[in-house]
């Protein structure tokens, strides 16, 4: 059985899912593999799926927008993706004040500890998508 690779897992809060679904479209047109929850997906049917294909992944996304703060599942695959060593790349709504961070990110955030710096601030899903394929290709 061959094992699918991903350039890009995405991962976001379930009120996010046309922010998430618009950049995995102009992720693909720029030639990068995603992995994203697809709509109407629930994390416990898909979690074998979902843990396949955060280790197979090479650059971890994750979106911050108003539906995300506290999100479970945002914090505990930001958990994993840490424990693996993965680069992070947060992406964060341009209406979404930086204080409403999880705390976890605003940490990496301050010490620096982010693979390209500073979070990307969503703008157009193709400006972040031709920014995201350049680390890919770079990596």
């Amino acid at each position: 059985m061959t094992t699918q690779k991903f350039d890009v897992f995405i991962s976001y809060a379930n009120g996010d899912t046309r922010w998430a679904q618009s950049l995995a479209k102009s992720l693909e047109k720029n030639g990068l593999s995603v992995w994203w929850r697809e709509p109407g997906q629930v994390y416990p049917a898909i979690a074998s799926e979902t843990r396949e294909a955060l280790r197979n992944s090479r650059l971890f996304v994750v979106l911050f927008g108003k539906n995300s703060s506290g999100s479970p599942g945002i914090n505990f695959l930001l958990g994993a993706a840490l424990e693996r060593g993965m680069e992070i790349v947060p992406v964060v709504s341009k209406d979404l004040p930086v204080d409403r961070l999880p705390a976890m990110l605003s940490k990496l955030v301050e010490e620096q500890k982010l693979g390209g710096g500073a979070p990307l601030v969503m703008e157009e899903p193709e400006d972040v998508a031709a920014r995201l394929r350049i680390r890919v290709v770079a990596g």
